[in-house]
């Protein structure tokens, strides 16, 4: 075999490498599609929770308001998310609480 033979098989090789690996990395990316595709059909083809007897209950109509006094509220010991809050809510209306995204600060305010 002649050097230039040889460093033509050689490149040849060398290009022939990213494709096998691209077939070889095809079939985890397929299982994994699969799996997600089973898990969705699971989620979807859960029943509403109104269709399980028992599960539901009616109320009479309900009044008054929602009132939050010095509320603190932690998910996590010693990572509170609210801190002394204090509102009310009106019946009939729609309250939210809504984090500032991105300033990295726990009490912005502070």
């Amino acid at each position: 075999m002649s050097p230039g033979t040889f460093i033509s098989y050689t490149a040849f090789l060398g290009m022939l490498i990213a494709p096998v690996f691209q077939i070889v990395g095809i079939g985890p990316q397929i299982t994994e599609a699969l799996t997600g595709l089973e898990r969705t059909r699971e989620v979807l083809n859960e029943k509403q929770e109104s269709e399980f007897p028992g599960r539901t209950e009616r109320l009479d109509r309900i009044s008054g308001k929602v009132v939050f006094e010095n509320v603190t509220f932690a998910y996590e010991i010693n990572k509170p998310v609210l801190y002394d809050i204090t509102f009310e809510s009106e019946p009939g209306t729609v309250t939210a609480l809504v984090d500032l995204p991105g300033l990295g600060n726990p009490r912005p305010w502070a």
